[in-house]
C-alpha cells in the first residue's frame, strides 16, 4: 500500500513539475494581462458595477468612459462626471 502512495506522489509531483516548466514558457507576461475591478459607491450601492474589465495602461479618461458606457447601457446615464474638479 505505501508503494502505491509513493508513485502517487511521485506522479502528482511529476505532472506539477511539467505544468510549471509548461506555464513558464506559455504563459503571457503579468503586466499584460487584463484587470478585473469592482466599483463600488460608498452612498449609493445601486450604481455598482461589479467585474469591470481595465488594462494596467488605462488611465483616468479611459476609465470614466468605460464607467459611462456600463451606465448607459444600463438605462442609468451619467449627465455631469465633474472631472474639472479632479
Amino acid at each position: 500500500m505505501a508503494s502505491i502512495e509513493t508513485k502517487f506522489d511521485k506522479s502528482v509531483q511529476f505532472l506539477t513539475g511539467s505544468y510549471d516548466t509548461y506555464m513558464k514558457k506559455a504563459a503571457p507576461v503579468p503586466k499584460f494581462l487584463p484587470i478585473r475591478v469592482n466599483i463600488a459607491w460608498q452612498w449609493k450601492m445601486d450604481k455598482n458595477l461589479e467585474n469591470m474589465h481595465v488594462n494596467p495602461f488605462d488611465n483616468v479618461d479611459h476609465l470614466i468612459n468605460q464607467l459611462s458606457a456600463a451606465y448607459e447601457q444600463r438605462g442609468d446615464p451619467v449627465i455631469d462626471w465633474k472631472v474639472e474638479s479632479l
